[in-house]
């Protein structure tokens, strides 16, 4: 399978379809292309942020949620890509996906949206052996409201918002419309340096 790869340490597949999470492999470094940015989100994020100066019509609104099911697709795959099978995604970028996950469930962020773009490292370090199953039911369980869901099979089942569940979840927040934009730039459209690798 192909990827690609975005200065925040996001991969993503190439044809837009996960694999069956259970069976999922690490990503071998010649089946990932770099991508800098996402031109569509660049393109939205620039707009609604410079020209609009936070008010986004209804149209607007739609093509925020419209990227964020091209590029998350199911939620829950998206989430186990991340963890299980992406070693650049780390550090403080894994605690921005963390904390992302705890806002589509409970509207509360550790640290708001616009601190997060100065937290999220661009091109982080490649980190052997930091992806693995492990780590992802790790931050399962720390979430508050995924609690109940415990134990370590392999079998084990995620209760994180799957198909596109999140994007009502996201939304019915106060401000979730722009806190889902400013993820999105985070993750898929910053890109202010050139890569390391």
């Amino acid at each position: 399978m192909q990827y690609s790869l975005y200065s925040s340490g996001t991969i993503l597949p190439v044809d837009g379809r996960y694999t069956d999470m259970r069976n999922i492999q690490l990503p071998r470094t010649k089946d990932i292309t770099l991508v800098q940015t996402d031109l569509r989100v660049s393109t939205l994020f620039n707009r609604l942020t410079q020209a609009q100066r936070g008010r986004i019509n209804i149209d607007d609104k739609l093509e925020v949620v419209e990227q964020a099911i091209r590029l998350f697709g199911d939620f829950g795959h998206f989430m186990e890509l991340q963890y299980i099978a992406n070693n650049f995604m780390n550090g403080t970028n894994l605690d921005f996906l963390e904390d992302t996950t705890n806002y589509i469930l409970t509207g509360n962020r550790r640290f708001p949206i616009h601190t997060w773009l100065s937290l999220v490292t661009e091109y982080p370090p490649f980190i052997m052996g930091s992806a693995s199953r492990q780590r992802f039911w790790t931050m399962h369980d720390k979430l508050p409201v995924l609690n109940k869901v415990k134990g370590t099979s392999p079998q084990r089942r995620s209760s994180l918002p799957s198909g596109n569940e999140y994007i009502s979840m996201w939304c019915g927040h106060e401000n979730g419309i722009i806190d889902m934009l400013y993820t999105l730039w985070i993750l898929f459209g910053k890109s202010f340096s050139e890569p390391n690798y």
